[in-house]
């Protein structure tokens, strides 16, 4: 059954007031969810199409929706966990879902109404990325315990590839993310050791490099069609720093900051945390300019960027999170956080 609580808010003029910081001229912070449940994993396409996951009640269920044009549409309803959605320009989505062998995790491509299991075994795959082309990339949770082990793979339209041979290693690579060229990148961990070490990796043209040497818990890495890297790393006790790599090239983009998302345009977006409030606020990358986007009293974490500097994140205040929505400011419309917008809720069960 459809949750009409979910329905959008009107976006209130202290919402307005709190949620911005430097929010670049012709864009604007609205939210896309005000409700008291926990939105999550938010992913944004070029047709300012977004995706996300919304728990419900005891949290042994979640569902996905897609937000459009002022409209949310609830693309599931039932009984089982639903989440880690991603979203591609022709408005495919793919996800987790737990109806699995043994209850595990499967991934599912919906497209025009249509859901098709790409995976079915006895393990669990996590965190699809689609890009453009309508390929996809996962993380094939092997093991768990101590030495977490997991796999990347690959969809390619028609078969399957298994990317890395981790498992005999006991190594875990995981969270990988995919550009329009099948270019992929992700976390490599050994999860033996304590605390564990990482490493950021590189698959090209078939062939596997590794980007970080020697730092501190490098992870989240994100990719451009360019070819461009980013991710996070340690450099002391709650400390991170977001370093960025290009044809061999690896230089410090900051020194506090983590999360990091790329366009093509040479945007990057990314998160701080504020010990004085215990918040994370977000910041933009665009220039040779930070920004601070937002200045409020509530968690501010990256969820995705799109090619026009349009970001949707989360905007936690526990126990429940919403949507936030950095987006371009709707022609004809003014510059103005606190624009009204109301947003209507139809279900669809496929």
């Amino acid at each position: 059954m459809l949750k009409a609580i979910l329905t959008v808010a009107l976006l209130s003029a202290a919402f307005a007031a709190c949620a911005a910081g430097q929010v670049p001229p012709g864009y604007e912070i609205i939210p896309i969810t005000e409700n008291p449940y926990y939105d999550s994993r938010p992913s944004i396409n070029n047709h300012s199409q977004v995706v996300f996951a919304t728990r419900f009640g005891d949290g042994s269920t979640q569902e996905i929706f897609l937000y459009q044009r002022g409209e949310l549409t609830q693309l599931t309803d039932d009984d089982v966990f639903d989440g880690w959605p991603d979203i591609n320009d022709d408005g495919t989505i793919v996800w987790s879902r737990k109806v699995g062998q043994n209850d595990t995790y499967e991934i599912v491509l919906y497209r025009d109404g249509d859901m098709t299991l790409l995976t079915d075994d006895a393990f669990s795959d996590y965190t699809p990325k689609i890009n453009n082309l309508g390929h996809v990339v996962w993380s094939n949770h092997t093991t768990g315990g101590a030495c977490t082990t997991s796999e990347v793979f690959f969809y390619d339209g028609e078969t399957t590839e298994q990317i890395t041979n981790d498992t005999p290693l006991n190594l875990a690579s995981q969270s990988p993310q995919i550009n329009d060229h099948d270019w992929i990148v992700w976390t490599r961990y050994n999860y033996c050791e304590d605390p564990y070490e990482s490493e950021i990796r590189l698959y090209r043209d078939g062939v596997i490099t590794t980007l970080t040497d020697g730092q501190a818990a490098p992870r989240g890495p994100s990719i451009n069609n360019r070819g461009r890297v980013a991710w996070l790393f340690q450099i002391g006790p709650g400390e991170h720093a977001i370093e960025v790599w290009e044809d061999g090239v690896t230089w410090l983009l900051t020194d506090w900051g983590g999360g990091p998302r790329l366009n093509d345009r040479g945007d990057i977006a990314f998160q701080r945390w504020y010990e004085s409030n215990s918040t994370y606020q977000l910041w933009l990358y665009r220039a040779g300019q930070f920004l601070q986007i937002t200045d409020n009293s509530v968690w501010n974490y990256l969820g995705d960027m799109n090619q026009a500097g349009e970001v949707v994140f989360h905007r936690e205040n526990y126990p429940t999170t919403d949507i936030g929505y950095m987006r371009l400011v709707p022609p004809g419309a003014s510059n103005s956080s606190a624009e009204i917008e109301a947003v209507n809720v139809r279900g669809l069960n496929p």
